[in-house]
């Protein structure tokens, strides 16, 4: 998203200063979303491991 401000010169401008801050929360938020989700999947993932082996996904130990 902020290739679209580096690659038009007239979004540069102090009036467009605003679209860069907008720009910025989208993509932190975006951000924390996909890692959400990625650690979603790695722990899904990881109690499908342990379940396939028969064992508690919480407590593979026992």
């Amino acid at each position: 998203m902020s290739l679209i401000r580096a690659f038009i010169p007239a979004l540069r401008t102090e009036q467009w200063e605003w679209l860069t801050w907008i720009l910025l929360a989208i993509q932190a938020i975006v951000l924390v979303i996909a890692i959400v989700y990625l650690v979603r999947f790695v722990l899904k993932q990881r109690d499908d491991y342990w379940r396939e082996r028969g064992k508690d996904p919480k407590r593979p130990e026992m």
